[in-house]
């Protein structure tokens, strides 16, 4: 069941990837490759709204 709700999830954030490739750049005017975990949660609620907090869990516990 939690395969096919990442699987939706990786689905909205590839339909939306190139609104999502602008707001990673204007909040990485520096190009360091970075984000907060807080600022990527915003947009991708933002943007995707299919994304939800398990996914944003799962996205952050891939970065430990």
């Amino acid at each position: 069941d939690s395969v096919l709700v990442h699987g939706a999830a990786l689905n909205a954030i590839r339909s939306y990837w190139d609104k999502l490739r602008r707001e990673f750049t204007e909040l990485d005017p520096y190009r360091t490759g970075y984000l907060q975990s807080d600022e990527l949660d915003d947009i991708l609620t933002q943007h995707c709204p299919s994304v939800n907090q398990e996914d944003l869990d799962m996205l952050q516990a891939w970065n430990r």
